[in-house]
């Protein structure tokens, strides 16, 4: 996993059409359907893939972004960006998220939502 050293758009994830409150979200192409994905570890689904694009293609973005890689996760949404594997991501999102849903107080505590409530969708 790579750290993007981007200015972060703090509605990135609704422009790329997640509407989801996890605190962490996974996007990348599938390659079956030829589609944007999002992946929150609870929900998955389809997003904007012109959206993407068009954010893919700017001149601080383009050259961070490896053909190869396709995933982009959003770490702690609306402050840190980074790009994975797809496998990777995805594994990622589900263990950060489920942990949430099971309770764990320390990790809910450090995940809040902007409303001060735990992100869970």
């Amino acid at each position: 996993m790579k750290k993007l050293e981007l200015p972060l758009n703090p509605r990135l994830e609704t422009i790329l059409g997640y509407s989801g409150n996890a605190p962490k979200v996974a996007f990348y192409w599938d390659p079956e359907s030829d589609l944007l994905m999002y992946n929150d570890g609870l929900q998955n689904g389809t997003a904007s893939a012109w959206a993407y694009l068009i954010w893919a293609a700017h001149s601080p973005v383009q050259p961070l972004l490896s053909r190869e890689v396709h995933t982009v996760l959003l770490l702690e949404r609306r402050s840190q960006l980074y790009v994975a594997s797809r496998a990777e991501a995805l594994k990622l999102v589900e263990a950060w998220n489920s942990r949430l849903l099971e309770g764990d107080a320390g990790y809910a505590a450090e995940h809040k939502g902007e409303d001060g409530a735990a992100a869970t969708n």
